[in-house]
Formats: structure tokens, C-alpha cells, sequence
């Protein structure tokens, strides 16, 4: 489904970005959902973009969908505790094998 992930500096904390269609955002998006305690809050559609937010493991993420950028995973802490890494590596983990 998706092209092979990598990782970008840090600066947005982005898990990761990947050049993406719609079609990968909603595949995604399915796939996130089936994780345990996983639920999107907020869902914003701006036409060009698509956020939508949801907490994972006490930490809270974006999912992002942009025609321009392509398909990203990120966060606006900078908390880099032990259950944020953790949660962190788990969601590389999932989305991997995405």
C-alpha cells in the first residue's frame, strides 16, 4: 500500500512522511483504528489537507493528508519520555507493515 517509510529530522516530531494518494490516508486511517484504545477526536477536511487527531498510548498524534506533502504521522510535544518513544516505535512498527 504505502511506499517504504522514512523518518525526517525531528523538528514537527514527524513518526513519519511518505509521498501518498487519498486512497493510502483512508487505508491507514482503517488500519490505525483497529489498534486497541485508538479513537480519532478531531477530524479537520480542508480541502487540499486532511487532519485528523487521536491519542495513542497517552501521547497525542495528527494524522496528516496533504496533496502537496503526501501522507505524515506527527506531534506538537516535546516530551521525549519513555512512553512516547515507546508508543513511537510501536506505531513505526504497525505502519511498517501497513
Amino acid at each position: 500500500m504505502l511506499l517504504r517509510l522514512f523518518r525526517r529530522e525531528r523538528k514537527n516530531r514527524n513518526i513519519f512522511d511518505v509521498p501518498a494518494v487519498l486512497n493510502d490516508f483512508y487505508a491507514l486511517a482503517h488500519k490505525l483504528g483497529e489498534l486497541q484504545n485508538l479513537q480519532f477526536k478531531e477530524k479537520d477536511d480542508n480541502g487540499d489537507s486532511i487532519l485528523w487527531r487521536f491519542n495513542y498510548k497517552g501521547n497525542k498524534y495528527t494524522l496528516s493528508f496533504s496533496i502537496y506533502n503526501g501522507l505524515s504521522i506527527y506531534t506538537k510535544e516535546n516530551v521525549r519520555s519513555k512512553s512516547a518513544k515507546k508508543a513511537e516505535e510501536e506505531l513505526t512498527n504497525v505502519l511498517s507493515k501497513a
